[in-house]
């Protein structure tokens, strides 16, 4: 998912006649303003998406890929990336039922009934739910565009194939959060902008 902010010169202009500084030092603010920008945005997503969805911030710590900022660049790009996150990502999914007559599993508040843990196609535990299982249900195992494994076979478990793999979605998730954080994206900048530009100006330039 691409997101992108291009900033406000009239807001700039105005920041700039009431901090009047050099070319060299409105040029160090605004690279500097658009980094920590970028890097409050990332911060709030990850918030955002983590809470509403009840999974750990760090299961989509490596999704974020900005653009490369110079220091007089006026645009913020960032991709995300929104694959469904694994359960193994966001906690240590526990085994519901008994070990003799398992009934789903269990990771934070997120329960999947019928569903397994099982090494398939690779040699990666996953958690899985057989196709044609009477709990499955699209609803609740929502198939991406990698999410259902084709028929095949393993070991002791012919003809319960194919089977699909349990993730959590986040697509929509994101998507919703960055709308959410849009109209307050170019103030924040602004706010971060003449912090940089104060410190660029009557901090840093009173001690050159």
């Amino acid at each position: 998912m691409k997101f992108e902010m291009v900033v406000d010169p009239a807001a700039l202009d105005s920041i700039i006649s009431q901090l009047p500084g050099t070319e060299k030092q409105v040029v160090l603010a605004r690279g500097s303003a658009l980094r920590k920008t970028g890097a409050w945005l990332k911060t709030q997503v990850k918030r955002g998406v983590a809470k509403e969805l009840n999974i750990t911030q760090k299961s989509i710590e490596s999704r974020f890929h900005f653009n490369k900022m110079d220091p007089e660049s006026d645009t913020l790009k960032v991709w995300i990336g929104t694959s469904s996150v694994s359960p193994f990502a966001v906690g240590n999914p526990t085994i519901l039922g008994s070990p003799s007559k398992p009934t789903g599993i269990r990771v934070r508040s997120h329960s999947y009934p019928g569903a397994f843990i099982a090494r398939i196609y690779s040699e990666q535990k996953k958690v899985w739910i057989r196709l044609h299982s009477t709990h499955y249900s699209p609803e609740l195992y929502p198939v991406g565009k990698s999410g259902v494994s084709g028929a095949g076979s393993f070991p002791g478990s012919k003809g319960r194939f194919p089977v699909v793999q349990v993730t959590i979605p986040i697509d929509d998730t994101v998507k919703r959060v960055l709308e959410t954080l849009e109209e307050d994206l170019g103030r924040k900048y602004e706010e971060i902008f003449a912090r940089e530009l104060n410190y660029q100006v009557n901090v840093k330039g009173a001690t050159a």
